[in-house]
């Protein structure tokens, strides 16, 4: 890669140093891995000539020998096709991973209704709470969230959207009965709360809860295609 050396005006020692100058940087790349081979077995330095040994050459001069001759072209990066990378704007980067994450809110207050820290346990890191609480309080000092008290026995804030906060202002009908999975994303069990501890059943795709108005009444599933029922609450 003579033209690399010609164009930068510099020796050949040099220009390894710039060229792995910029990869740590993260300014340029090449597009094989021989060249960062090459960088390792050598140390990311080029043998120089006055490092290379040399033998008695014709007319008594001293030259440089076949073999060092080898090792030094051996440990230039000029394999494969250098390029550079291109710029990021950091900053219109992060306005976009913060609307991201606005939107992955968004995404689980569809699902749960209400946003609180054990709740989002189970979910995968990029939804969990640690990831998402900052854009909760970004999001209710704009006005698209609630914070505030809604249930008790759960501790720390809790989140809610103005729909969600209508709908629970709202009466259950008292004399409705409906039920759920214990797996369900909208189900309580499971959650390393204290004060539902020994009150609702294991967190199991068989078991399902059922409800009359806002009073849990029994949870029933199958053992081994056996159907029980167990009264857990009053």
């Amino acid at each position: 890669m003579p033209h690399y050396k010609n164009k930068s005006k510099h020796n050949s020692e040099k220009l390894s140093d710039r060229l792995w100058e910029g990869v740590w940087k993260g300014l340029i790349t090449n597009d094989t891995f021989n060249a960062l081979r090459r960088g390792i077995e050598n140390r990311f330095k080029v043998n120089t000539p006055g490092e290379l040994k040399t033998g008695p050459g014709r007319r008594g001069k001293r030259t440089i020998r076949r073999g060092a001759f080898s090792a030094w072209k051996g440990s230039l990066p000029y394999s494969g096709r250098w390029f550079k990378l291109p710029m990021i704007n950091f900053d219109d980067d992060l306005i976009a991973f913060e609307e991201l994450k606005k939107d992955r809110v968004r995404l689980l207050l569809d699902r749960y209704g209400i946003l609180f820290k054990e709740l989002l346990q189970r979910e995968q890191p990029v939804l969990s709470w640690a990831a998402l609480f900052r854009s909760l309080r970004l999001m209710e000092l704009s006005g698209e969230l609630l914070a505030g008290y809604f249930f008790e026995n759960i501790p720390g804030p809790q989140f809610v959207s103005h729909e969600a906060f209508r709908k629970l202002q709202s009466k259950l009908p008292e004399e409705s009965i409906f039920w759920i999975n214990a797996s369900e994303p909208a189900s309580l069990c499971g959650l390393q709360i204290d004060a539902f501890k020994g009150t609702l059943p294991k967190r199991l795709s068989g078991t399902h809860l059922v409800y009359q108005g806002k009073k849990a009444g029994t949870h029933f599933g199958t053992k081994r295609e056996t159907p029980h029922h167990q009264r857990f609450a009053g």
